[in-house]
């Protein structure tokens, strides 16, 4: 598939036939576009990685090299937030320049770059030379396996007709730090110290100095802060000669280059830059430059293929390699899962939260079941003795709810369960043993004992309001609602307030799960626990659907949620209890058929791509930390609209593929044809037509739902076109 080329970027297939992105836009990027305040960086980036390394790579060439490993963390802090610090310093005939500073102005530079499966590639010209960089990823082959080493190759050609005598620098500012430091208060400082020097092989350490005490015990016990950071290393085996640069304050790992070229004439030289927590790193980076497969086939191993026919192929492929590329093994929780990206991660730090972790591992039950069912055991392991789910972990290992009283991860658990069992027929999954969280503990029990203790944790812990609907707590998925609407004390509200969501999505994950232990034959030792979890699915499935009938009344579409006793969404339809609502089976057809026409009417029609969450913003006694039509208050999200395509498509298939195609990257790039974000990646949302940023969102991109959404609900209509 080749996509219709916008003002900012153009879709390409490279000779493996995967996708490619060619960045067409200007540099820097503009900040202001129309009547928009874009809070997108001047200098667009792409991804690349697997599940040991994480690297941003910025059309400029510069780059930010990131861990998830542990904490999350950038190796080469630039000076300001969310940034890297890198340089690529060509030096002949008495001038000296940076190619990846967009604002130098010393020489006229014509830049390209393009990012494909597993690399990307900048091409600089200038003063008759031309100087291309290509950094390659190769994928992880396991759910421990991959290595956080990245392999660099330049090539340099002389255009001139004389000869050209030059010098090329590629270097890493070596500087670590948490990214929870860039938003909350600073209680760790970083340093370096140098471990190894040779003229091929150069690595150093980076060192922990804890400003208060007790931050950390040891390596493999939980901690908020990171006191145990990677070392950082560069080889080559070309003769390139690597160096520790500590000269000016700051400390660069560099690989130094020097040719004379006759005019008409190239040469290469190329080198590899890795981290490593463990003290093999040497040997690491050997086995690394031993392997014999191509970059290229080494994806092909781990990807979907979709068929050349398949005019959805290339941003298929795409969405696939993105997930692969941003999944992170945890070393405290010995899986690997695919963070949300964006905000949470990049920015703050936070490992967050556990229902995006459990959404992004849906379409890899299709094509990765493997790596679905390690996301799954991550999720499992952060479950505590008694059912309760943090949202967020931060550091190594360590949970905590923070300021949120979440009423839905536990239904977020059974969905990704749910799911998993029903598209692998993984039944045996169930009778494995898993720990409770903290893993200190020792305490374990079966896949069904995690399930027997999330269900009772949603019956009688979080229970049901007084008009028989799910609690509230003080949020459900939209965790922006106890900042806005508090009218009444706190208790109140957490103790009476209902959601229509989360009510309509029980009812659905209730359903689906009796329906997966139908297929079950147990042995006698646990025969008791199914029949009894079944029935306790279908008792409240049952008590649910027939309190959600009586609120509905002759209405046509669910409220979304009652705020104490204030209905919300009772005139204004919102998004969310509409996508899960038509997911329920017996749901009445003709309901679901109004249903369908209010959404598309009101949400959807009115919208560029996708749909917004609700009709107007959200109502509220304080202002909302999002403008008008703005993010939580009226965007396009992905995760709801995907979930209403796929309710759509259990009544009207065809619609449900015009509605699929509006969340397309394709589509988007046609409507806002402008703005780097939505061309080849996206936030969690796009701002909607309500707002006056629409086409933007302030959430950093790389949000991983904009690639899982898109890839699920595409195999789940393929589905259910048989």
């Amino acid at each position: 598939m080749i996509t219709q080329d916008t003002t900012v970027s153009r879709w390409l297939l490279d000779d493996d036939f995967f996708p490619v992105v060619e960045y067409t836009g200007p540099l820097p990027f503009p900040m202001e576009l129309d009547r928009s305040d874009t809070s997108q960086t001047e200098d667009p980036y792409f991804l690349l990685g697997n599940y040991r390394l994480l690297l941003l790579p910025h059309v400029s060439g510069k780059y930010q090299l990131i861990t998830g490993e542990r904490s999350w963390g950038r190796l080469n802090l630039g000076k300001e937030d969310n940034s890297g610090a890198n340089h690529l310093i060509v030096e002949w005939d008495g001038h000296k320049i940076d190619l990846t500073d967009i604002n130098q102005d010393k020489v006229q530079i014509e830049r390209n770059c393009r990012c494909g499966v597993g690399y990307v590639i900048w091409e600089y010209a200038f003063n008759e030379m031309v100087i291309t960089k290509k950094i390659s990823v190769r994928p992880s082959l396991s759910v421990t396996g991959g290595q956080s080493i990245m392999q660099v190759d330049i090539e340099i050609k002389n255009n001139n007709t004389h000869c050209q005598q030059l010098k090329v620098i590629d270097a890493i500012v070596a500087d670590y730090e948490m990214h929870y430091q860039q938003k909350w208060p600073k209680k760790v400082d970083y340093g370096v110290r140098e471990v190894e020097r040779g003229v091929d092989f150069c690595a150093i350490a980076f060192e922990a100095k804890p400003r208060e005490p007790f931050l950390w015990k040891d390596k493999d016990t939980i901690a908020a802060y990171e006191g145990f950071p990677p070392v950082l290393f560069m080889g080559s085996k070309d003769k390139t000669s690597i160096e520790h640069n500590a000269n000016g304050g700051a400390n660069y790992l560099q690989a130094n280059y020097e040719v004379k070229l006759k005019g008409g004439y190239k040469q290469s030289f190329s080198y590899q830059l890795g981290f490593s927590f463990d003290t093999d790193y040497q040997a690491q980076w050997n086995a690394f430059c031993e392997e014999k497969t191509s970059v290229a086939d080494q994806w092909k191993q781990v990807l979907p293929e979709f068929g050349l026919d398949n005019d959805r192929r290339s941003e298929l492929i795409w969405h696939a390699h993105i997930l692969e590329a941003m999944s992170q093994y945890s070393r405290y929780f010995k899986e690997t899962k695919t963070p949300q990206g964006s905000q949470y991660d990049f920015w703050w730090g936070l490992h967050a939260s556990v229902r995006d972790h459990l959404q992004h591992l849906l379409p890899m039950c299709y094509y990765n079941p493997t790596v679905a069912k390690s996301a799954l055991r991550y999720a499992l392991k952060k479950e505590n003795a008694r059912g309760q789910v943090p949202i967020m972990e931060k550091g190594f290992g360590y949970q905590t709810d923070d300021v949120y009283i979440q009423s839905d991860n536990q239904l977020f658990l059974l969905h990704a369960i749910n799911e998993y069992l029903r598209i692998t027929g993984d039944i045996d999954f169930l009778f494995e043993l898993l720990p409770y969280y903290p893993l200190e503990s020792k305490a374990e029990g079966t896949v069904l004992d995690h399930i027997e203790k999330l269900i009772l944790f949603l019956r009688d812990e979080i229970g049901l309001g007084p008009r028989g609907l799910v609690r509230l707590l003080n949020s459900d998925w939209n965790d922006d609602i106890h900042f806005v609407l508090a009218k009444e004390p706190f208790n109140r509200m957490y103790e009476k307030s209902e959601s229509h969501l989360n009510t309509t999505m029980a009812i659905v994950m209730y359903q689906q799960l009796a329906q997966n232990f139908s297929s079950l034959t147990p042995t006698d030792e646990y025969t008791y626990q199914v029949d009894m979890l079944k029935s306790i699915a279908q008792t409240q499935a049952t008590v649910l659907y027939e309190n959600l009938m009586k609120d509905i009344g002759s209405a046509s579409f669910f409220k979304r949620f009652y705020w104490v006793d204030e209905p919300i969404g009772e005139e204004e339809v919102y998004m969310w209890p509409q996508a899960f609502g038509l997911q329920i089976p017996h749901l009445d057809s003709e309901l679901k058929a109004k249903m369908i026409e209010v959404v598309n009417e009101r949400l959807v029609y009115p919208e560029k791509a996708g749909g917004r969450l609700m009709e107007g913003p959200l109502p509220g006694v304080k202002e909302h930390y999002c403008k008008d039509g703005a993010g939580e208050n009226g965007g396009f999200w992905f995760a709801p609209y995907a979930q209403y395509v796929i309710g759509v498509a259990q009544v009207n298939l065809s619609l449900a593929w015009d509605l699929f195609n509006r969340m397309s990257l394709r589509h988007i790039g046609q409507v806002f044809p402008d703005f780097w974000l939505g061309q080849w990646t996206a936030s969690d949302y796009i701002d909607g037509s309500l707002s006056e940023t629409e086409g933007h969102a302030f959430n950093m991109p790389y949000n991983a739902h904009a690639h899982a959404y898109p890839l699920y609900t595409y195999y789940r209509l393929k589905e259910l076109e048989g």
